[in-house]
């Protein structure tokens, strides 16, 4: 079998109207860099006519397509890591189903890489306009990222990984997946170039602002110590406030016999019992998270592939 230089791995979500023009600018770029490539698409369980359209293109493209699809919707980072596993190539290029990244723009990771061989390169767009809901949660998934894991505070899904960090990444089987907190795992060499960004005119983002504070959610459990950091420090205050109060209190009740009062009684209980409940439902939720990791719930399920059609036709 022919080694394959480079995979381009694509998560579709309804974006039938943009597959066929993504993938002829694809195949353009690599016929003009004369390397072999695959192409990857990743259905996420779309609702609309994108895995049809993927088969024509499989059909179009016999020894480059491959199609996957997802039995359920799993998430874009689920289906990118499907499409990683997926891949032959010695590099995986990354990127979006509705040509917000521009295809021509791949060269200029490829001169990157040469010129200093990192492990992962990055796309940043200087140009690019977000709402401010948008631009909040882009720049706490930066600083998250930068924080945890020594990331660098940059990046995005126009990415190019080398083989060696894919690899690493492809064992990984939880049920939530944030791809870029797993490849700054495996590396620090990290390089950025300035790419193009289209605003999108085939369909609007998936990612509303509800989506953007569900994926926060989940990565500050599920990559976070930051609730139990909270919980320690946060208890260890109230309990040095809680001795204070104390004191007061009975200094109060010694020098100027001050009744405590069935009042604040009361609100101590309220407030402590407050404190342990809200504690309870924090580690709560980190056991149930751990035990999905522990049941080995996948991070995705393929109930159909491009791959099968083309067995079966031989």
């Amino acid at each position: 079998m022919k080694n394959i230089m480079y995979s381009v791995v694509i998560p579709v979500f309804n974006s039938e109207t943009a597959l066929s023009d993504l993938t002829s600018q694809i195949a353009d770029v690599f016929s003009a860099l004369n390397c072999s490539w695959e192409l990857i698409f990743v259905d996420d369980h779309s609702s609309d006519g994108s895995w049809n359209t993927i088969l024509s293109l499989k059909a179009q493209y016999p020894d480059h397509v491959k199609g996957y699809h997802f039995a359920r919707n799993f998430g874009q980072h689920n289906a990118t890591l499907c499409g990683l596993n997926k891949a032959k190539g010695e590099f995986i290029i990354t990127m979006d189903d509705d040509l917000q990244h521009s295809p021509a723009d791949i060269p200029l990771f490829i001169e990157r890489y040469n010129e200093n061989h990192d492990d992962i390169i990055y796309g940043i767009f200087p140009e690019r306009k977000d709402g401010f809901i948008k631009k909040l949660f882009r720049s706490w998934f930066k600083k998250t990222g930068k924080k945890q894991n020594n990331g660098p505070g940059e990046g995005s899904s126009f990415r190019m990984i080398s083989r060696r960090v894919c690899k690493a990444v492809s064992d990984f089987n939880m049920h939530f997946v944030y791809l870029d907190d797993m490849l700054y795992w495996h590396t620090d060499k990290i390089g950025f170039v300035n790419a193009t960004y289209n605003q999108p005119k085939y369909r609007k983002s998936g990612y509303n602002s509800f989506k953007l504070a569900g994926i926060i959610y989940n990565l500050f459990l599920f990559n976070s110590a930051m609730p139990l950091k909270v919980m320690t420090v946060g208890g260890g205050l109230i309990s040095l406030i809680s001795l204070l109060a104390a004191f007061w209190f009975i200094l109060r009740k010694i020098l100027y016999d001050v009744p405590i009062g069935y009042t604040s009684t009361i609100v101590t209980i309220l407030f402590s019992t407050s404190i342990i409940i809200f504690s309870l439902g924090v580690i709560g939720e980190y056991l149930r998270r751990m035990y999905l990791g522990q049941t080995g719930q996948p991070a995705y399920s393929v109930d159909n592939d491009t791959e099968d059609k083309a067995q079966d036709e031989d």
